[in-house]
């Protein structure tokens, strides 16, 4: 049970307020760790190239990222904040499930199948938005934009187009 639900609502303050330092700890060290792969050449087995293949990190925790800043920038509306909290979980399941398909002999169907479970979480929650409610709240609808930009993006880097090739050198200084 939730500790809003429970009426505990500083104790919710008081760990969001941890939650949202830790967070910002864990997307810098990700974006660290993501342009040192690129940087060393690291990429999963079946993978794009390493620097083509770091757009989905730093896609990912760029929009997570920003789904957790709208939750926080909409702490006072809870439909709001608790949506954005939730799709901003959905959009870093991705790459958790990739890791789970490699030893399965799936790591060249990593990034889709990541993708696919992404967006099947959105799909579940706006069911049953619509479902309780009988409409789609608005947050769902800006996350639905914001996988679609993360999944385009990484598609995009994926097939190596010059702009992304010289961000990532510029980024890694390779």
């Amino acid at each position: 049970m939730s500790l809003i639900a429970r009426k505990q609502p500083a104790l919710h303050r008081q760990l969001g307020i941890l939650g949202a330092i830790l967070y910002g700890a864990v997307a810098s060290l990700g974006l660290s760790t993501a342009i040192t792969a690129g940087r060393l050449g690291h990429a999963p087995p079946g993978a794009p190239a390493p620097l083509a293949f770091m757009a989905l990190s730093l896609f990912i925790i760029v929009a997570a990222l920003a789904l957790v800043v709208m939750a926080l920038w909409n702490r006072r509306r809870s439909d709001w904040h608790k949506r954005f909290m939730l799709t901003s979980l959905f959009v870093m399941t991705g790459p958790g499930i990739g890791r789970i398909l490699i030893p399965l002999g799936l790591a060249a169907q990593e990034v889709t199948i990541g993708f696919l479970v992404t967006e099947l979480l959105l799909a579940v929650a706006i069911w049953h938005d619509y479902r309780v409610h009988k409409h789609v709240h608005r947050t769902y609808l800006i996350a639905a934009g914001i996988f679609a930009v993360v999944h385009l993006g990484v598609m995009w880097a994926f097939r190596s187009p010059a702009a992304w090739m010289a961000f990532a050198h510029a980024i890694t200084q390779t």
